[in-house]
């Protein structure tokens, strides 16, 4: 499953959200639906289905004794950045070290966080328009 608008970076030619189907058998002997391999378009329910579970599985971080929780490259969508703030809060609030990694994306926000280090890491041209980025390790305030 692939929910990026583009997910040609980590190798798959779909655009777009969607889901891939692959033949199998399963235990009680029924097979997927096709014998060959495709993509589905994911469907805004699809998409609102998988948000609401990840909401959940937010509601959780930090249950199972996590002392260190890492965010990277998060920041990129307004929705999900206030999303993955609120999530950042309430690790640390249940005791979690809070780390993010981010090059300084549109809605990273900066007045929540504090620079812990900076590094130059390697880019993708094509996509990042250098070879190299300068990348920052932040905590929140």
């Amino acid at each position: 499953m692939h929910l990026l608008p583009d997910s040609r970076s980590l190798g798959c030619a779909t655009v777009g959200a969607h889901i891939h189907v692959r033949h199998r058998a399963n235990a009680n002997g029924a097979l997927a639906k096709s014998r060959f391999p495709r993509s589905v378009p994911a469907s805004d329910a699809v998409l609102a289905g998988y948000a609401d579970y990840q909401h959940e599985r937010a509601g959780l971080a930090g249950d199972d004794g996590t002392d260190l929780v890492l965010v990277a490259d998060a920041f990129y969508e307004k929705d999900l950045a206030g999303q993955v703030l609120r999530f950042m809060e309430r690790s640390r609030a249940r005791g979690a070290a809070v780390l993010a990694g981010d090059f300084g994306r549109t809605y990273l926000p900066r007045a929540c966080l504090a620079p812990l280090a900076s590094y130059d890491v390697p880019g993708l041209l094509a996509m990042e328009g250098s070879e190299t980025k300068r990348t920052t390790v932040w905590t929140l305030r």
